[in-house]
């Protein structure tokens, strides 16, 4: 199967979940049935999940993922992003680390900034201002990054300080 090809249908299916989220399962059950790709399958079900405001299943549906590949990168990241979106903010804590912890260097360039953000953002939300202050220290952040429209990093190291 061509790659574009699915990038599409997966992109239509996530489109999807937001208004008919049986329909959506259904679709992203046709796109990996070919593919042997239970591990994936259950990741973007998961994703479904979390947009349609569904934290229980969309949380059992990632570990399962995990528990299939669990070196797997881009699914640790994905559990980090559904605990960071339901304010589950230790949990985030422990994804984020260990996805940055199983990076090699060509992926760190990619997950570092953004990871460092949403870190920093929960380890202030757990009141651990001291971690958040040396996550921030630690990486050049890019000033144009913006955690949800509150502040740039820099500001919030200074407000940190």
């Amino acid at each position: 199967m061509n790659d574009d090809i699915d990038t599409e249908r997966i992109m239509a299916a996530l489109r999807l979940a937001r208004h008919n989220l049986n329909a959506a399962l259904l679709e992203a059950d046709a796109i990996y049935d070919n593919q042997n790709c239970i591990a994936q399958n259950l990741d973007i079900k998961s994703t479904m999940h979390s947009w349609a405001g569904d934290f229980s299943n969309a949380e059992n549906l990632i570990l399962r993922a995990i528990s299939i590949d669990s070196q797997n990168v881009s699914l640790n990241f994905h559990a980090a992003q559904l605990y960071f979106k339901f304010r589950q903010y230790s949990k985030a804590i422990e994804y984020f680390e260990l996805t940055m912890n199983m990076c090699i260097d060509d992926e760190k360039e990619i997950y570092q900034q953004i990871i460092s953000v949403h870190l920093d953002y929960c380890f202030i939300k757990v009141g651990d201002f001291d971690k958040a202050r040396s996550v921030l220290e630690a990486c050049d952040l890019d000033e144009k990054i913006w955690l949800h429209g509150l502040t740039t990093p820099r500001e919030m190291l200074r407000s940190i300080a």
